[in-house]
């Protein structure tokens, strides 16, 4: 039993991929990924700056935690606007629609990235940059985003809702064997 329950809490903790960043990645709290993770290892509290997509304000979220995924090919996107962003093509980003899309969708679809206050951009190029170590970043708000240095909003995973999903089938479980 406590074998089944050590790889739930695993499972819970490791959400599906979906940002990826490599470990140098700047955020636009001027902080990189390598220091996030020092300071979460460390215990301290990591406060990174996010989007509400309804209001169009910025605010402060609490980084809650990460997960290493391990050595994904990271691309350099360079932008119509002269910004760059080291990212997997699993990486999610805020579109024109108000909607998120990994940027392997945004490339082959075309799409503008939406920036905060309603700001416009395309990717202008891709370059892959080889393989390195990435993380997953999971944030505290119902928005589950935050903004990278260039203004771009991107949105972490669903963790929370896997988390719930998951713990109501262990639940389940328990009440239909145990109870």
């Amino acid at each position: 039993l406590f074998v089944l329950f050590f790889v739930f809490f695993l499972m819970i903790r490791r959400p599906p991929r979906s940002t990826l960043f490599p470990y140098t990645t700047l955020f636009r709290s001027d902080i990189s990924v390598g220091e996030i993770i020092n300071k979460i290892d460390n215990g301290e509290e990591v406060k990174l700056l996010s989007y509400d997509i309804n209001n169009n304000e910025v605010f402060e979220d609490i980084c809650e935690q990460y997960v290493d995924m391990g050595e994904n090919d990271v691309y350099e996107l360079k932008f119509d606007d002269g910004s760059v962003l080291k990212c997997a093509l699993a990486h999610k980003l805020l579109c024109d629609g108000g909607e998120y899309h990994t940027v392997k969708y945004i490339v082959d679809n075309d799409l503008s990235i939406k920036k905060i206050k309603g700001f416009i951009m395309k990717i202008k190029s891709m370059n892959k940059l080889g393989r390195e170590r990435t993380y997953n970043l999971s944030m505290r708000s119902d928005f589950h985003n935050y903004l990278m240095t260039n203004d771009i909003v991107s949105k972490n995973c669903m963790a929370h809702s896997i988390s719930y999903a998951m713990f109501s089938a262990w639940q389940l479980f328990l009440k239909a064997h145990y109870f």
